[in-house]
């Protein structure tokens, strides 16, 4: 199957999956591979399908818990989801990034900032150097209050992704916000000397600047 799956043929390697699945049932990897390469090509009842066997060997299986409950989400099934990213998650609390951050923003749509905040952290600590885990880190900590806790969040993306003009933004805002539009400025005006800016990007960044020189 992988090596059907690596040279792109996904007939073959589903169809390969399938096999060995047959073959071997209580074997869960082939039923786990073939859900993902299912979902990729939209038959999403069969990824589903394949993974909840997987779930009657092994409930606990962390990838099949993940898998069933991203899919579960994209469909808009977020108590069903929710169930499978929890199980994910409680099988490696410490290391299960992708489930605590989709569970803080589940929880979230029902009103459940405090549980939000409490997901992000645990999707961050897992992995500090991804900017987007800590954007959302940030997020929630403004959403329940915590802005100078944020603003420190904000702080230590942009520091290890200067890039990460997403962060730069957020707290370039906080900022304004504050009245302190001097930070705001510092921040943008750095923002320049970034490596690789885009044409678009630079624009508007230097119009943000323009409008802040104008308000002080």
């Amino acid at each position: 199957g992988l090596y059907h799956q690596n040279k792109g043929e996904m007939t073959e390697a589903l169809n390969s999956y399938e096999t060995a699945a047959r073959l071997y049932p209580e074997a869960v990897l082939p039923l786990i591979n073939s859900s993902v390469l299912y979902s990729y090509v939209g038959n999403n009842e069969k990824a589903e399908e394949n993974l909840k066997k997987v779930l009657e060997y092994e409930p606990k299986n962390e990838a099949a818990n993940l898998n069933l409950g991203l899919l579960l989400a994209e469909q808009g099934r977020m108590d069903e989801a929710e169930k499978a990213l929890k199980t994910a998650l409680e099988t490696n609390p410490e290391n299960q990034p992708v489930a605590a951050k989709n569970l803080s923003v589940i929880v979230a749509q029902r009103g459940d900032l405090t549980g939000a905040l409490k997901y992000a952290e645990l999707a961050y600590k897992a992995r500090p150097q991804d900017p987007d885990y800590g954007y959302t880190l940030a997020f929630y900590q403004v959403q329940n209050g915590k802005t100078d806790a944020a603003k420190e969040t904000l702080k230590k993306v942009i520091s290890t992704s200067p890039d990460y003009l997403t962060a730069i933004g957020f707290l370039a805002d906080i900022y304004m916000k504050e009245g302190d539009n001097n930070r705001a400025l510092k921040l943008y005006t750095d923002a320049l000397k970034i490596n690789g800016l885009s044409d678009q990007n630079r624009a508007a960044i230097q119009q943000t600047i323009t409008m802040l020189q104008q308000n002080m």
